[in-house]
């Protein structure tokens, strides 16, 4: 819980639970990607929402553009029925 506390201390950081939420199923169950995820989540939230919400996304963040548009929301629904499944088997 310490470690999942530093993400909030500061003014700037949004979204507290959804962050922590996302840092713990990156973290995989895993302490020191936890320290990391924490780490990344305080320089851009941003960056551990998207990693953990649309992973695969993310990894085609640069040449999404480049895929139709179907092909874009079925990852992003693929993408989202991942995290569901994460969440709701916990």
């Amino acid at each position: 819980m310490k470690v999942l506390e530093e993400y909030g201390e500061s003014q700037w950081h949004r979204e507290q639970d959804r962050v922590r939420l996302a840092v713990l199923k990156l973290a995989n169950g895993k302490m020191d990607e936890l320290r990391q995820s924490i780490e990344m989540a305080k320089c851009d939230y941003r960056d551990a929402l998207s990693f953990a919400e649309y992973p695969a996304y993310s990894k085609k963040l640069f040449r999404i553009k480049n895929l139709p548009e179907q092909q874009r929301e079925q990852i992003i629904d693929q993408d989202w029925k991942q995290y569901e499944t994460w969440l709701h088997a916990k």
